[in-house]
This record gives C-alpha cells, structure tokens and sequence, in this order.
C-alpha cells in the first residue's frame, strides 16, 4: 500500500493536506522561523512508522529540527548542505547515497531567499528532474521555501503543475496568517485557488476557521534515531564507499524524558 503523508496544519481537511508518494509539492512562507515550524509540525503530523527525512540547507538541522515526544514518526533522518542553489542539483544523488527513498516524506527545507536568484529556466528544469525522480523513487518531496519575496517565484510556478503536485504559501498577515493555494492534488482529487485563514499558536499551525470549502475535482489530469549527513555535491557513492558514519549519543534537558537522538555528521 503506497504511503500518503500530511501537511502540519491541524484540521486541514484530507483534499488540502494529503500527499501521496510519487510526486513534489511546494509551500512557500513569508519568514524563515513559519517555514522551520511548518517543518517541525510536518514531521509531526506523520505516523509513527513513517519513513521521514528532512535536508537543511544553510542551517544545521540539529538547531531547527525538534521533535515531539507523543506524536510523530519513531525515526528521522537529518541532512545538512550548502546554501548553495547549485547544490540542489546533486540532491537526490546524495541522498541515495544514504537512504532508499522509497516509501520516504522528504523534506527540503530551503535556505532563506536562497531560490530568488535562480534563473527560471534553470530552476523548472531541475523541478522537471527532480519530480521525475521522486515519481522513480516511489516517494514524497515537500519543498518548503522561505522568502521575504516569493510572489514572483509563486507567480512563476503555478504553470508547472506537470512538475508539481501542490503549490501554496503562507503568507504572514500581522497576528495571522493566510493560506494561499494555487493547486493542490491527491488521491481525493484536485483543488484549486483556495485560501483560508491559519493560526499559529504555541508553534502549531491551525485552519482558523473550521469550515467546509467547495474542492474542485479533475478527473483529467519515542525514541528517536536521527542521522545527519552533508550533503555538498560529493563525488558519486561507488568512488566514497558511504556516505554516513554514527559518532555519538546525546539527549537535552535531562530533567525531563525525551527521546534519546543519534546523530552524524
């Protein structure tokens, strides 16, 4: 059974929040902290068996990634690479290197306006590839962007709905925040131009407004083990022999029980 993995928003209903394996969608955000939060809530969302990893680029996952102790997958896998948008073309080549993305939530949380600068043509054609890749790898891409300017990148890639599954951002209104989704398809079907009302409270993400919308259909169309590997466009695996090594064992706030995390780097 082909896995189905959600968006951190609590009470988004399945046509707005679910993405099966086999495709890429993209979430755009006004600051870096809304993206790391969709992330952090993201990967709560998932259940406990799921297969999630999360690749940080520019920051150091160890600093941004926290995890729940009652809810979210029993093992994530972190990887660190450059803010360089370059890197990006060796990402699902470094990733093999490690994981069998099959059946995997793979997130991409981008570093700040790291994607304004890309060429557009450059940009599409590496969104072409890496949805041919995730389709191949039988998993689930969720590319979360931050930017201080995004409408133009936004505007841009509503057309590539060949390349991409969904399309939203989250657009910072002083004390709230909105929703806006270009297109968004599952195995429910397709929805399009919605926007909805979210809130953030104590780091969650909420549908402010818990209220039935007309989805449009197209027929036509806890222990935690968390790794950490860079990924900086290394030479292929067959020449490095791997591309992880555990070093050690940690936990934080010892006073209060949490899930033992492993990492590497």
């Amino acid at each position: 059974m082909d896995s189905i993995f959600s968006i951190g928003i609590q009470s988004l209903w399945d046509e707005l929040s679910h993405m099966p394996v086999g495709g890429v969608w993209w979430i755009n955000t006004d600051r870096n902290d809304d993206a790391i939060s969709l992330v952090n809530q993201t990967i709560a969302a998932q259940d406990k068996d799921s297969r999630v990893a999360v690749i940080s680029m520019g920051e150091d996952p160890k600093k941004i990634i926290t995890l729940e102790n009652d809810r979210g997958p029993q093992t994530v896998r972190l990887f660190s690479m450059s803010a360089d948008a370059d890197s990006l073309h060796f990402l699902s080549r470094d990733v093999q290197c490690t994981i069998d993305p099959d059946h995997y939530l793979v997130i991409l949380k981008c570093a700040n306006n790291v994607l304004q600068n890309i060429p557009a043509e450059k940009l599409l054609q590496w969104l072409e590839k890496i949805n041919k890749w995730a389709k191949f790898q039988n998993c689930t891409l969720l590319i979360v962007n931050p930017g201080s300017n995004n409408d133009k990148l936004f505007s841009l890639l509503m057309g590539e709905y060949r390349s991409l599954f969904g399309l939203a951002s989250v657009r910072d209104q002083a004390g709230s925040y909105l929703y806006d989704i270009a297109f968004w398809c599952n195995e429910k079907g397709v929805s399009a131009r919605q926007q909805l009302m979210l809130k953030h409270i104590e780091g969650e993400w909420h549908l402010a407004q818990q209220e039935e919308t007309v989805v449009q259909p197209r027929s036509d169309e806890k222990r935690i083990l968390s790794h950490i590997a860079v990924l900086e466009g290394r030479p292929p695996c067959r020449k490095t022999g791997h591309c992880l090594n555990l070093t050690k064992t940690f936990s934080t706030k010892p006073a209060q029980p949490r899930r033992q995390r492993l990492f590497s780097h």
